[in-house]
């Protein structure tokens, strides 16, 4: 049993200097380690944080739903114009300001940041524009929330399935 172990040092020494026993004894703690880092990489890039925005519009009816969107939107109205809405956005005040224009019904609005928006916010952006756009021609039309509601419920539907036997 004694040669057994010296043989076992001298290969274990030998073996030890070349790359490929590091590699295949590295490689499996390496990949362990990444994967119980993953979330903390994943939530050091997704930060959460809501995305500050200023609205440029002379309707206040556009305001209102990125104010209730306040899980991904923090709106600072103190900012009224594009010339405050630049300097705010230059100086990190403001991830980005939405200028919303409404001619004659159409409704058009310009999202401008410094960096590329996700999709998700441009999704959000969407959504609460055409919340508004909603709002506002309801009030026009003399359509009551009840209404409204009633016009925009889902319509449920069902799948059945017939299956013919021989």
């Amino acid at each position: 049993m004694n040669k057994f172990w010296v043989i076992t040092r001298q290969v274990y020494k030998r073996r030890v200097k070349t790359k490929s026993f590091l590699f295949s004894l590295l490689f499996p703690i390496l990949i362990a380690a990444f994967i119980v880092g993953l979330p903390k990489i994943i939530d050091y890039f997704d930060s959460g944080d809501m995305t500050k925005i200023a609205i440029l519009s002379d309707n206040e009816a556009f305001i209102a739903p990125f104010e209730k969107d306040k899980d991904y939107f923090q709106v600072k109205t103190n900012i009224q114009t594009e010339e405050s809405a630049k300097k705010a956005l230059s100086a990190g005040k403001l991830d980005g300001y939405l200028k919303i224009t409404d001619t004659e019904g159409q409704i058009s609005a310009v999202y401008t940041t410094e960096e590329t928006a996700g999709q998700e916010v441009l999704s959000r952006i969407t959504t609460d524009l055409t919340a508004a756009k909603v709002a506002i021609k309801a009030e026009d039309y003399k359509i009551t929330e009840a209404q409204l509601q009633d016009i925009t419920s889902l319509c449920l539907s069902k799948t059945m399935l017939n299956q013919l036997t021989n």
